[in-house]
């Protein structure tokens, strides 16, 4: 019985698995600091919880968000090659066209994940290849609403140190032997 029991739990893991969004990237740069070997090509894979996403088994993170820097490029030869067979074949209004088609953008964007090591609780940001379609799969992650939790120090004043055991002293908490030998433990004497 239990037999089945397992077979019924591992089916439902992987059917679960099977509707989490994928998307495959392409890294240009910052694997280094998720994977060992420097990969150029990834999935990353919807986590279990909202906001979280995964690569491969182990790799967790939060995923904060991303940012696309929208860039085009033309290539010169393609666009010399329509002009000429343009020119070649109907001069003047040819040139133009053959130009013209010859001319079409490739879209070189690219854009940045931002994302949080749920371990070890590092940044990471990893920029890759990211045409419309992509930014599109890629939005549609929930976002992580994980927020640092690291408590800053309070600057170390002698100053205000010394006005805290005043106060003690003037309401007699303290004795003027105390208060002078902490003013100058403060000050460093």
């Amino acid at each position: 019985m239990s037999f089945f029991k397992e077979i019924k739990k591992e089916m439902k893991r992987q059917m679960g698995e099977a509707s989490k969004r994928r998307v495959q990237i392409e890294i240009l740069s910052g694997a280094n600091q998720i994977f060992v070997f420097n990969v150029k090509k990834a999935t990353m894979v919807e986590g279990d919880s909202p906001g979280e996403v995964t690569f491969g088994k182990d790799l967790k993170f939060y995923f904060l968000g991303i940012d696309r820097d929208r860039s085009h490029s033309r290539s010169v030869g393609k666009t010399a090659a329509g002009t000429i067979i343009g020119s070649v074949l109907l001069p003047g209004v040819g040139t133009v066209v053959g130009a013209a088609i010859g001319a079409k953008k490739k879209d070189t964007s690219v854009a940045e994940i931002d994302l949080i090591n749920i371990d070890t609780k590092q940044p990471v940001t990893l920029v890759i290849k990211c045409d419309p379609a992509k930014m599109k799969e890629l939005s549609s992650f929930p976002l992580s609403s994980y927020k640092e939790e690291t408590e800053f120090p309070q600057p170390f004043s002698a100053a205000d140190e010394i006005l805290k055991y005043k106060e003690l002293l003037e309401a007699d908490i303290i004795t003027q032997e105390e208060f002078n030998e902490k003013k100058k433990e403060l000050l460093g004497l």
